[in-house]
């Protein structure tokens, strides 16, 4: 391990324990695990969220150079909490803007969380939460190019109102992040699949052909006969899409229930309150394709709750 990377482990170890209850604090536990457990996912073989990924497009220089990268920006965003510094938070944001979003993924989605966390729980107040926000809404502009399980990590970010409550600005505001939930929403549900047989497993180790005389698990290019290394490759490939869908399919199913009734509760919150505006609510669920079942239920509620307030 090269000097400089002793340097960086040393200081997130210092700071290990203020990042586990910054993320716990705005998550909670269960939250925390799955956080957790998806940025190791996203991390190359054999690292950890302790550890780093391979910056997109570094293939000049490699994984190592682009570990010690992820290290330092995470590195030096907790030196920067430890000052209480939340300008150098700011540029520190901007500058893994630049660097890491044009390429998006799921790694410059989870620097950002830690960016949004450190912010919001090291300085809990207006400018602390508008900051975390902004840099939220700049991750989830490109929500598209990392996976929705991470996007709904993000989302809880936006859940503090910002603008006065009642004001024009905070209608927009509303509006806005509206939509984020709802992107989110609707990635689920277009990719969940309600009837997925979970039984039908992938294989651990792909048989090759019978006649090869060979071992499951063999190295393709053990095979000499071409047609029997083109049926073992293509089968091969067939069992990788069918972990990945079962993989999906897993992730999927453990998204729906939660958040969507945690989407649920943040619509009916901002759209009960005035300005009421049930026509745009009506618009923007239509836009994104939710249910007509989940649709009407929602603009019933709403107007239930706001006859209630209104009385």
């Amino acid at each position: 391990m090269t000097k400089s990377l002793l340097m960086i482990a040393l200081i997130l170890f210092v700071f290990q324990g203020r990042e586990r209850v910054a993320t716990t604090d705005f998550f909670g536990v269960n939250n925390t695990a799955k956080f957790t457990d998806a940025t190791n996912k996203a991390l190359p073989e054999g690292t950890t969220s302790g550890s780093s990924p391979q910056m997109q497009g570094d293939e000049q220089h490699g994984p190592q150079l682009a570990r010690e990268q992820y290290l330092a920006e995470l590195a030096h965003l907790h030196v920067l909490v430890s000052e209480n510094n939340i300008e150098g938070l700011s540029s520190a944001g901007e500058d893994i803007e630049r660097k890491w979003g044009p390429g998006g993924g799921d790694i410059y989605a989870h620097l950002m969380i830690q960016l949004s966390s450190l912010i919001s729980n090291g300085f809990p107040g207006e400018g602390g939460f508008s900051l975390s926000q902004k840099f939220t809404l700049l991750a989830l502009k490109r929500a598209d190019t990392f996976s929705v399980q991470t996007e709904t990590f993000l989302l809880p970010y936006l859940a503090r109102d910002i603008a006065p409550r009642g004001s024009d600005e905070w209608a927009k505001e509303r509006s806005l992040k509206t939509q984020q939930w709802l992107h989110a929403w609707h990635r689920i549900e277009k990719d969940i699949d309600r009837n997925f047989n979970f039984d039908d497993r992938p294989m651990m180790y792909v048989s090759p052909p019978p006649e090869t005389g060979m071992r499951a698990g063999v190295d393709p290019k053990a095979i000499s006969d071409p047609i029997a290394r083109s049926k073992y490759q293509a089968a091969i490939n067939a069992n990788e899409e069918k972990s990945r869908r079962s993989n999906q399919q897993v992730e999927l199913w453990g998204l729906v229930d939660p958040f969507t009734k945690e989407t649920e509760q943040y619509l009916l919150r901002v759209y009960s309150e005035p300005p009421y505006d049930l026509a745009e609510l009506s618009q923007l669920l239509t836009a994104y394709n939710v249910n007509e079942d989940a649709k009407k239920r929602l603009l019933s509620e709403a107007a239930i709750r706001i006859s209630q307030v209104q009385q």
